[in-house]
């Protein structure tokens, strides 16, 4: 709980979904263990730039401030700049909180969503 600053409830909710009963009062993660490695692409920042800016897809991004203060996008600043996408297609919301903000405190970006799904768009998924 401490090392991915979730919250209790949110703790919770994420065991409820990834524990299932081993038996003798033994629990077993149902996910698999090799997702904890991290993957650190072979392409630089500017690389995914050329690569998702030309998307025709519209794209909204949630940014966590708190990654944007340990610097996770330092190296792609396209992500916080809506001029680098020339289709026109890309918005960002910029909410507080770190990686799991999603879990716990979605109300801080549901609005921002829904307002995206429902938004008339050339294309969607």
């Amino acid at each position: 709980m401490e090392t991915r600053g979730l919250t209790k409830e949110a703790s919770n909710n994420v065991l409820e979904r990834v524990l299932m009963p081993a038996g003798d009062g033994l629990y077993r993660f149902t996910y698999d263990q090799r997702m904890k490695e991290v993957t650190v692409l072979p392409f630089s920042g500017e690389l995914l730039g050329k690569i998702y800016t030309t998307t025709t897809t519209p794209t909204f991004c949630v940014v966590a401030q708190g990654m944007i203060d340990v610097g996770c996008y330092i190296e792609v600043p396209f992500v916080m700049d809506e001029k680098a996408w020339p289709n026109g297609n890309y918005s960002y919301k910029i909410v507080d909180g770190g990686h799991d903000v999603h879990i716990n405190n979605p109300g801080c970006m549901a609005d921002d969503i829904s307002k995206f799904i429902l938004a008339e768009f050339k294309s969607k998924l």
